[in-house]
């Protein structure tokens, strides 16, 4: 069976000097490397006034032009659980997946901008919250032969390597 699960996270985004957001502590959250100046933590919703401030300070002491936005309100996170989880990817999107582990992957998932975050414990599909509705209704439509089913919201958890980062 394959489980749609959608994650109760907080999304901190941290701009700032690409040598000063490789060192950004993965004790915060999961990092993800979106570009250059921009990384991402991703944590549990219940952290989400504690993961600002604390990427703020952080950010203020190593990058006094960086900056810290909390983002949270504009992604929705779905975890895939189950034996279909990287076989339900292949259906919502032609983005190619790298075989190495972890991996972020941003392109479209069912025609809509996205990211994909694949460790060796979790996949995670992160899509704008204005059409998470779209990819939901999608993934139940194309994964029905997986017995796909959404479950309830749960708290994110990061799996055991934190950092990931867009191939180059």
């Amino acid at each position: 069976m394959l489980e749609i699960v959608p994650s109760e996270a907080v999304i901190v985004a941290c701009h700032g000097r690409p040598e000063v957001l490789d060192e950004l502590p993965n004790a915060l959250g999961m990092v993800l490397r979106i570009a250059r100046d921009e990384a991402w933590l991703v944590g549990s919703r219940s952290r989400r006034t504690g993961l600002l401030k604390s990427a703020s300070l952080w950010l203020e002491a190593a990058d006094p032009t960086g900056l810290a936005v909390d983002q949270t309100d504009g992604w929705a996170i779905y975890s895939l659980r189950g034996p279909g989880a990287v076989d339900a990817i292949g259906r919502v999107s032609v983005t190619r997946i790298p075989a190495e582990r972890p991996a972020l992957v941003q392109g479209a998932l069912s025609g809509v901008p996205g990211k994909i975050v694949i460790t060796a414990e979790s996949v995670y599909l992160i899509e704008p919250s204005s059409v998470d509705h779209h990819l939901e209704a999608r993934l139940l439509a194309t994964c029905a032969d997986l017995g796909a089913r959404v479950a309830a919201p749960a708290p994110f958890a990061a799996g055991s390597r934190n950092l990931v980062e867009v191939p180059r």
